[in-house]
């Protein structure tokens, strides 16, 4: 029987997280069962995906906001905890990351993650997302047996001094070649060498930087920018 893994996070949409997750998902799930859990209402894009290649997934909905909503998450997610007897439970929500960890902890799971994956400004959370992101560091340190942030900006935020960086696995492989006629398709220079930045155009996902980065580079390079903001 392969160990169990349960996901916290990405809510089966089509985002950061949860690319993450399914790139862990799609190279180790031959070695460990994955369980993934949904903790928000609406359409859940990868699904069926996650089925058909022999993931889980439970949903953990809870209607309203704020400590009743996490409370309520939390104690639903330890009775799965308790029903599937994880080796490892991750979790990707810097302001949930403690409670969820410590339904972990309490249930004996040995392996219990805090990922971290991104460091809003104090400007852009409300009272009550800071007074719970401060409840969370306090759990996370005492609860998550590892820490890791997708940048250092990230792991400062909520780790402060400790934790780790983990940068997000890419395989590569899958972007070696173009895929078919997209040149054509898009009005393409084959001679050029595209770079694709897709995501929201705020300052946490950093495009400046990037933009910085292509002023150094030869003139075949070309970035291309896919978001809103």
């Amino acid at each position: 029987m392969k160990p169990k893994v349960i996901i916290i996070g990405g809510n089966l949409r089509i985002n950061g997280i949860s690319t993450f997750n399914m790139m862990i998902f799609e190279n180790l799930r031959d070695e460990f069962e994955f369980i993934f859990i949904n903790t928000a209402p609406g359409e859940s894009h990868l699904r069926e995906e996650i089925i058909s290649k022999g993931g889980r997934i439970y949903d953990v909905i809870v209607d309203g906001n704020g400590p009743y909503r996490s409370l309520k998450q939390a104690k639903m997610i330890r009775e799965i905890v308790r029903t599937e007897k994880p080796a490892a439970v991750h979790s990707h929500y810097f302001s949930n990351n403690g409670i969820y960890l410590k339904q972990a902890f309490l249930e004996g799971v040995q392996t219990r993650i805090s990922q971290c994956n991104n460091a809003p400004l104090k400007n852009q959370m409300s009272l009550g997302k800071r007074l719970a992101v401060k409840s969370s560091r306090k759990m996370v340190r005492k609860y998550a047996t590892l820490r890791i942030g997708c940048s250092e900006s990230a792991r400062e935020f909520l780790y402060g001094d400790e934790g780790k960086v983990v940068c997000f696995p890419i395989d590569y492989k899958m972007y070696r070649e173009p895929c078919g006629d997209c040149y054509q398709k898009y009005g393409l220079d084959p001679n050029k060498r595209y770079f694709l930045f897709s995501g929201r155009l705020t300052s946490v996902k950093n495009v400046s930087f990037i933009i910085d980065v292509f002023k150094d580079l030869p003139d075949e390079c070309v970035l291309m920018v896919m978001g809103y903001g």
